[in-house]
């Protein structure tokens, strides 16, 4: 280089450099240490939503978008219309744009009119894109309103927000709301149903190996029976559960949870040779055997505060904690278990002490002795009464508990062909719950039970394990929508409204509606002393009301044709289709009006 202008010139020059150089290879970069690592930098895909629409396509979309007509009307006009209490607005044009200008609180914003072809991916951009951040359907319409206008908005906005895939994936488990609480048989014979869990794994493992507890709880008594394992296999459980069957009998029932224990082929042919029904519970829902479930939490509390000292000993604990469970009295009997069972209070630590300070000596002098016979006799009459009570409790029980829960439940039902997203456990805790999957409903087995497609087999769950999963209306095109009529009974929250394009002039009345031409005089007659009786009902405005009157109840018998509040609109409707008086022209938009009115 000849005559250089600066001293120092820094450049490339090919040739030069040189790969196996160890002194150029010995320092490395943060980008080349991460290449090495295999770290590699991962780039944000971002979705173009809005097309390369131009201003001219906009302005040609508006003028060919026949969901706007009334509004090219209404530019055409220049009428400002006013909305009690909420703004004036007006529909312009402004360098072919069609805009809709409002005017709120001495504020003046001008809208722009979105064609039918733009209005999902302005959604899109407003609820779903990187900047949306999938906020709810009220801020998703109050951003969009702020910029942009078009007939039924709030309704699309809505329904577009409540179909989002990430937002029903991804919703809090307390937003699903409950079904209201169903009512399980009362069962009045002792031991004809038993409910079965396992507790634990408990740690430390106890002094003689036991890590479990089967826990047993009878439904008419509330009669507890605990017995400690050291495993929880099938064979362990039912011989645990055949030592326990050995002292009170072969219930007719046992129901469980869906543990493998319990829905295994041993312990379905172990129940089949006692002649005991096996009920299990729907997946993940514990609630329908919360009567062991809540046995199980206060045995473990008890465990607790009596084994603190010594926890490998906690299986010394168990029987003493039985009999002072079965020695209360029961919340729902307001019975203890033990009366229940035997028809007496039996003799504990508190008897005891009583009986040492009262120097009791069994039966004193002069008592009158029973004979076995009168002794079983007043034994019956006493278990008799005892149960007949302790069924009335539980009745009265059963309501109180119902009346609280349904307090944030509410009704809700699913139907075949709908799609549902399951809430279950995450693989890493059983106690972390997600929305999983697509699962189609094949069926409606009660009102609180579905039965699900999942990868190909029927699984039944429960109503408050599913979540009903809305799907994205497909985008119709023009020519569709032409030949097409589809009503669609719209969903809008508490608080939205819906942006509908209202008609304020009168336009149509009962003198554009055609009467047959080929109908006798007297016939046609008729039809116009019928239309003219009823010639409010023919009108495209919607009236509008500030006070109401409610009427007595009707002497009338119930049921009858006076009593019908649709009656004068039947009347009319049957009158007119009976003479056949039209041709080419329906009372259907007439009578939709009515019926709005009405």
């Amino acid at each position: 280089m000849k005559r250089p202008v600066y001293d120092l010139v820094i450049c490339n020059v090919e040739g030069v450099y040189n790969k196996r150089n160890e002194i150029v290879n010995a320092v490395v970069t943060r980008s080349q240490s991460l290449v090495e690592g295999g770290k590699k930098q991962v780039n944000l895909k971002i979705q173009n939503l809005m097309k390369d629409v131009t201003k001219e396509d906009l302005v040609q979309w508006q003028q060919c978008d026949k969901s706007l007509n009334k509004i090219r009307d209404y530019v055409k006009e220049k009428k400002m219309f006013t909305r009690s209490g909420r703004d004036d607005h007006c529909f312009m044009e402004r360098g072919g744009i069609t805009y809709c200008r409002v005017d709120k609180d001495g504020c003046r914003n001008d809208q722009l009119v979105i064609p039918q072809g733009l209005r999902k991916a302005v959604m899109e951009l407003a609820h779903s894109s990187l900047m949306g951040r999938h906020l709810g359907r009220k801020n998703t319409l109050a951003r969009t309103r702020d910029k942009f206008m078009w007939p039924r908005m709030s309704s699309e906005i809505v329904r577009f927000c409540r179909s989002s895939d990430a937002c029903q994936r991804t919703v809090d488990k307390g937003r699903i709301p409950k079904a209201k609480l169903g009512s399980m048989p009362i069962i009045d014979e002792s031991f004809q149903r038993i409910a079965v869990d396992i507790v634990g794994p408990l740690e430390p493992r106890a002094s003689d190996g036991s890590r479990y507890i089967l826990a047993i709880v009878v439904y008419a008594t509330r009669y507890p029976e605990a017995v400690t394992l050291k495993s929880c296999d099938t064979v362990s459980v039912a011989e645990a559960l055949l030592s326990v069957f050995s002292r009170v009998g072969m219930p007719r029932e046992v129901l469980s949870d869906r543990g493998a224990q319990f829905t295994s082929e041993m312990m379905k042919e172990f129940l089949r040779l006692l002649s005991v029904k096996g009920l299990t519970t729907t997946p993940y829902h514990a609630m329908c055997n919360g009567l062991v479930e809540r046995f199980n939490g206060v045995l473990k509390k008890m465990l607790r505060c009596m084994s603190h000292e010594q926890p490998k000993e906690y299986h010394r604990y168990v029987d003493p904690i039985l009999f002072a469970y079965r020695e209360v009295p029961h919340a729902s009997t307001t019975l203890s278990p033990f009366k229940l069972i035997y028809g007496h209070t039996v003799r504990g630590p508190l008897s005891l002490v009583k009986e040492a300070w009262e120097e009791e000596e069994g039966i004193q002098e002069g008592e009158d002795k029973m004979t076995v016979y009168e002794y079983l006799i007043k034994l019956r009459q006493r278990l008799s009464y005892t149960c007949k009570l302790a069924k009335n409790e539980l009745e009265k029980a059963g309501e109180t508990y119902r009346a609280y829960y349904d307090r944030k439940a509410k009704e809700r039902t699913l139907s075949a062909g709908q799609k549902a997203l399951v809430l279950l456990p995450t693989s890493g805790n059983k106690l972390l719950m997600h929305l999983k999957g697509l699962y189609d409903i094949l069926r409606k087995v009660n009102k609180w039970n579905y039965v699900l497609s999942v990868n190909g087999q029927e699984k039944k769950y429960h109503i408050n394990m599913l979540k009903h999963y809305y799907d994205r209306e497909r985008e119709d095109t023009q020519e569709l929508a032409a030949s097409t009529a589809v009503a669609i009974k719209d969903e809008v929250s508490e608080g939205s409204s819906i942006d509908v394009v209202p008609s304020y002039e009168q336009k149509e009345n009962k003198n554009n509606v055609k009467v047959n031409d080929q109908l006798a005089e007297e016939r046609r007659q008729e039809v116009n002393e019928v239309l003219e009786q009823y010639s409010a009902l023919f009108s495209d405005v919607p009236g509008r009301t500030s006070s109401y009157t409610r009427l007595p109840p009707s002497p009338t018998k119930r049921g009858s044709e006076e009593s019908d509040p649709n009656t004068a609109l039947f009347k009319v409707d049957h009158h007119l289709c009976g003479l056949r008086a039209f041709s080419n022209t329906s009372l259907a938009p007439f009578l939709n009006c009515c019926s709005a009115s009405a």
